[in-house]
């Protein structure tokens, strides 16, 4: 007796400490973290970050990530060339996919995940992979990709993770990556041997020009097309003046190759101009044959404006347009001169006297000012249309 009763006492001891796990485990909230394999990388380095998710024990049925990152620094390098845009890697904690959006300019990722079947809600203890992310290092310095995250309850602008039962959301941490992208390395050291007898005999004289053979030359092209680089931007426009009236506009296209002269796709260029105009945008991306477009549009100051685009992934990239803003120079009265003087012919038409009336002693007062009315109506419209001429 005593025996069976130690053994239902152990038994209401386990079964309170599962409890308290479970509703220790509830309390803790789910977690969101990105993880990569280094926190260090060179400029020019591909590499993986992932996300994370834990979710205490909790069944959940829907995850929501909102993601930024500095566009400066780093490239997000699409998951899925065949879909239009930019996506990154779900995992398959869930059964669908939502949204999978990125926005290259604002370094915005907005992903989101949904199970309708409860068999598939996830109710992870540990953390397991949602998605990954695939960047491309483009500048030194010490970036952040941040986990965009508010303590206020489903926060609709930020990250969720919603219980399955409640709808409630269930995120109470999240962990964001700091990255450190140095400089590449551009010199290396190389340690040789003492030179041979046959080096030495094999040594080229001062003066003499060196041919290099068929096979170095084929080496060395071999190496300049594997890293594609930009090494060229070509800076066109439509035309080149415009009127300084604040309406004018142009088309400016960029051309950005790399070092083998063909053209690169995604590449992002900055545009800057030193005048009053605007530029519809300020940063383009260049599609598949490595062109971008925007426009400008003329200010209302005259004078030569300077507008100069810029490799976002080589500053020392860059090349610009000038563009020459006109002011228009309108006559005060425009329509004195397409008046006739007195006694002479107007211009391409007969003469006062070809035109004059033979006899006007039957013309009345009445007539008079119906005519004078007339020549007035046609004058102002003559004026009014020279006028908006001249303005164009």
């Amino acid at each position: 007796m005593k025996k069976l009763m130690s053994l239902a006492l152990v038994a209401l001891m386990l079964t309170g400490t599962l409890a308290l796990a479970l509703q220790a485990s509830a309390d803790a909230g789910s977690s969101l973290k990105l993880v990569s394999e280094s926190d260090t990388y060179a400029v020019g380095d591909s590499f993986d970050l992932e996300i994370h998710l834990n979710t205490a024990g909790v069944e959940s049925d829907h995850v929501e990530v909102l993601l930024m990152y500095d566009p400066l620094f780093l490239e997000l390098i699409d998951a899925d060339a065949e879909e239009l845009g930019l996506q990154i890697t779900p995992a398959d904690l869930y059964e669908t996919v939502l949204s999978n959006t990125v926005d290259a300019e604002e370094g915005l990722i907005d992903f989101s995940m949904l199970s309708l079947d409860p068999e598939n809600y996830n109710n992870t203890t540990t953390d397991e992979l949602l998605a990954t992310l695939s960047f491309k290092a483009l500048l030194a310095g010490s970036t952040d990709v941040e986990i965009v995250y508010s303590a206020e309850e489903q926060d609709l602008e930020d990250s969720n993770v919603y219980n399955a039962e409640t709808n409630e959301d269930t995120l109470v941490t999240v962990e964001s990556a700091t990255l450190v992208i140095e400089a590449a390395e551009t010199d290396t050291v190389v340690e040789t041997a003492e030179p041979t007898e046959a080096d030495l005999a094999a040594t080229v004289e001062p003066g003499t020009e060196l041919v290099p053979t068929a096979e170095e030359e084929a080496i060395a092209t071999e190496e300049a097309l594997v890293v594609p680089q930009v090494t060229k931007i070509l800076f066109t426009s439509n035309k080149s003046v415009l009127s300084a009236n604040g309406i004018d506009e142009l088309i400016l296209t960029v051309t950005v190759l790399d070092n083998n002269d063909l053209a690169m796709q995604g590449e992002l260029v900055d545009l800057t101009t030193d005048g009053d105009g605007t530029l519809d945008e300020t940063v383009v991306t260049t599609n598949a044959s490595g062109q971008a477009s925007t426009v400008y549009r003329a200010g209302t100051q005259s004078g030569d404006v300077t507008v100069l685009a810029t490799s976002r992934s080589d500053s020392t990239i860059n090349n610009s347009l000038t563009i020459t803003q006109e002011e228009l120079i309108v006559d005060e009265d425009p329509v004195t001169d397409l008046m006739p003087v007195p006694g002479e012919a107007p211009v391409g038409g007969p003469s006062e006297a070809e035109n004059a009336p033979e006899d006007i002693s039957g013309v009345g007062p009445a007539d008079l000012a119906l005519l004078s009315l007339i020549a007035s109506f046609l004058i102002g419209a003559a004026y009014y249309k020279t006028r908006e001429v001249f303005e164009k």
